[in-house]
């Protein structure tokens, strides 16, 4: 949203310096009504199916963890990975992500940030791929283009391990944790399902949406730093919207009764 946002900002300030641009974080919580754990166990049942997975347990937590252990195996080849012996869960995925992370960072010939906070290397990663396919300076003969395009679907195909590293964030021992909501359990599941169908679950039923507004960024109080350094500015700016939508999001927790699975 950031690096959009000045994208847009600069494109505005060309044609009238005295315009600006605002940000403004929204914070949504969805929370279903009603019991969801059937629509939840159908839902595994058709992943374990999928991944070979037999699951003797009926603990939904349980069956959550088995199949995330699958789909770890299987990435963790796909990658030419291998984890040390003893590792835990957490280090598995961990160590996973940093390997797809680095992959895509060769292919965009993008060096990734020391921050140990995977989604600020994320987020490098992404705007690189979208600096590229995005770019407008890269000739004028109709043999230029074409080689642009081809190369851009090239890059293009790295949204993909993008995507996958932004659904292993979640998938963590204490995310899955002995508290965990449904809507939380949902929200793994989803990821599970985005991963192996290749498309986006749909809701499990009946939800209540909690909507928050924050403060609005003004933008152009950041362009001096945005022309300096774009990617500190773009970090700053996307650290404070981060900061105002989860404590938005912590807001919501006292507004509604968690149902917890098993």
């Amino acid at each position: 949203a950031a690096q959009l946002s000045f994208w847009a900002l600069s494109d505005i300030l060309k044609e009238n310096e005295d315009e600006t641009l605002h940000i403004v974080p929204l914070a949504v919580k969805y929370t279903y009504e009603n019991d969801i754990s059937g629509a939840l166990s159908s839902a595994l049942t058709d992943l374990e199916h999928k991944l070979g997975v037999k699951c003797t347990t009926t603990s939904l937590r349980e069956r959550v963890r088995i199949v995330a252990e699958k789909l770890l195996d299987i990435l963790e080849k796909e990658y030419r990975h291998q984890s040390p012996d003893g590792a835990t869960m957490n280090e598995r995925v961990d160590s996973l992500r940093q390997v797809i992370l680095q992959h895509a960072a060769k292919q965009l010939d993008v060096e990734l940030p020391t921050s140990q906070r995977q989604l600020e290397q994320v987020r490098v990663v992404r705007n690189a791929i979208d600096d590229y396919i995005y770019d407008t300076e890269h000739g004028d003969s109709q043999y230029e283009k074409k080689v642009h395009d081809e190369m851009s679907r090239t890059v293009a195909s790295c949204y993909k391990d993008i995507g996958r590293v932004v659904n292993f964030i979640a998938i963590y021992d204490g995310y899955l944790s002995e508290h965990m909501t449904q809507e939380r359990c949902a929200d793994i599941i989803d990821r599970l399902e985005t991963e192996v169908n290749g498309r986006e679950a749909e809701p499990r039923g009946p939800r209540r949406i909690y909507i928050r507004v924050g403060d609005p960024i003004d933008l152009k109080s950041h362009m001096d730093a945005y022309r300096a350094n774009k990617r500190k500015a773009v970090a700053t700016v996307t650290d404070e919207i981060f900061s105002q939508i989860s404590s938005m999001l912590e807001a919501t927790e006292t507004e509604r009764q968690p149902v917890f699975v098993k």
